[in-house]
């Protein structure tokens, strides 16, 4: 199994509903990378076997708008820590979220809401097994055997080559969008109120799953007056949805600022490393 990666299924929406959606083009019979979609029975699947953690679930307003009208389970997991973690999604809200971080302690699992009436068996199944044998991490495996039991699907069957039953088609899908991020809050009044328009910008970050990509800072100008700025420097973040996600998401950053220096001006820049003359409109 890859030591990182990331799916979600949609059930109640077209293929090309999710696909479009996600950002994604078909290009079946191609292989030039990206993400695998398929179909299985009445999920639409699609599977990412390189991503920035927490996978799809980085995208709650995408996995939101997936879920109108539909049911949307996203899944993530990695062999570093090991963590795992599985989302259900329904009519535009999360319904319940089951994760595991084994950096937090071997006995950890965090869960909440509506969860699937599997769960109280899969947990006490693990449970039992943890207690028999510390050297295998099975509380691990309850987020992804929660997910399989909703959906059908487990992403170790694509990895191993092995189709589960119902499988129905298989294409390849370019991936999401590669940017780099920086912004600036100009036009401050002093040290203090930059610091409180970084930690407000910082909480939009972390909610969009962007606190751990951007390094942020402040200085004082020549006129006296501060900045307060950052971006991702040399790493590049992932982004699905790219285009209906960045007006949602620069709204969200001046308006943290603003709540805090109404009189500061908010300079928000982008780039495509695999695409160097695109301009964002």
């Amino acid at each position: 199994m890859g030591d990182i990666l990331s799916w979600v299924a949609v059930r109640g929406q077209s293929r090309s509903s999710v696909l479009d959606e996600l950002d994604l083009t078909d290009i079946e019979g191609v292989d030039q990378g990206g993400v695998d979609a398929v179909s299985l029975a009445d999920w639409h699947i699609v599977f990412d076997p390189e991503v920035n953690p927490p996978g799809y679930l980085r995208y709650p307003d995408v996995l939101q708008r997936l879920s109108r009208g539909a049911e949307v389970v996203a899944c993530y997991e990695s062999s570093f820590g090991p963590s795992s973690v599985a989302a259900g999604l329904r009519d535009g809200r999360q319904s319940w979220v089951v994760g595991h971080d084994r950096d937090v302690s071997a006995d950890h699992l965090e869960y909440e809401g509506d969860l699937p009436g599997e769960f109280a068996d899969v947990l006490a199944r693990a449970r039992a097994r943890q207690a028999a044998s510390r050297e295998v991490d099975f509380l691990y495996e309850v987020p992804l055997e929660l997910a399989w039991l909703v959906t059908g699907y487990r992403a170790d069957n694509v990895l191993r080559g092995e189709r589960p039953a119902g499988y129905s088609s298989s294409v390849r899908a370019f991936t999401a969008t590669r940017v780099h991020y920086s912004y600036r809050v100009v036009g401050l009044t002093d040290r203090a109120q930059a610091i409180k328009v970084l930690g407000a910008v910082g909480d939009v970050h972390d909610r969009e799953y962007l606190g751990e990509d951007v390094f942020n800072s402040r200085g004082e100008e020549p006129d006296g007056q501060w900045t307060a700025y950052g971006d991702t420097e040399d790493t590049p973040v992932l982004v699905a949805g790219f285009d209906r996600w960045r007006p949602r998401f620069e709204e969200a950053v001046t308006r943290a600022a603003a709540q805090v220096a109404p009189q500061a001006r908010v300079e928000i820049e982008w780039s495509f490393p695999d695409d160097p003359a695109r301009k964002v409109p």
